[in-house]
């Protein structure tokens, strides 16, 4: 006759088993978030200065619109309060903590969702365009030319000249 152990010691060494390695996931996903607002900690700390830079030039750019302006003085009133708010913008960014700004994210994100995914958006968009080379840009340009002229049936010779196929 084979002596069997009772199932409820099993149970009970799974049980702790999981709960070790449901605690080792939450520490591991929890040191995952800490290194990822560190590398944006880093990251913005480096453009932080550059940022609050261009929405200076930006705000000036502004008001000097609102000035040019004057017959509708609505408008310009408006134009006016973006350049402000513009300009504390930059300040806040210049005199903030990078650990703030993610805290005011998070609340400003929690108030207003949709004005977050506009401005999300928006910030990819540009993103997007500042990070793609300039040389890149260029060859898709010179490809797009290319493809053009094959469906038109232009080709141009090494010298440059140019010839019709028909």
């Amino acid at each position: 006759m084979v002596n069997r152990k009772p199932k409820t010691k099993n149970r009970g060494s799974s049980s702790s088993t999981a709960s070790r390695s449901k605690t080792t996931q939450s520490q591991h996903q929890s040191r995952i978030f800490e290194d990822v607002v560190g590398l944006a900690e880093t990251l913005l700390r480096s453009r932080k200065e550059y940022g609050a830079e261009k929405l200076h030039a930006v705000a000036e750019a502004t008001r000097e619109y609102a000035a040019s302006i004057p017959n509708l003085p609505t408008i310009s009133e408006q134009v006016n309060l973006a350049s402000e708010t513009m300009q504390e913008f930059a300040e806040y960014i210049v005199h903030s903590d990078v650990e703030q700004m993610i805290e005011d994210a998070g609340s400003f994100a929690r108030r207003r969702p949709l004005t977050t995914l506009c401005v999300t958006m928006a910030a990819g968009l540009a993103a997007t365009r500042m990070f793609i080379p300039l040389s890149r840009t260029r060859n898709i340009r010179s490809k797009a030319t290319r493809q053009t002229q094959r469906k038109s049936g232009v080709k141009r010779a090494a010298n440059g000249a140019t010839h019709l196929h028909v």
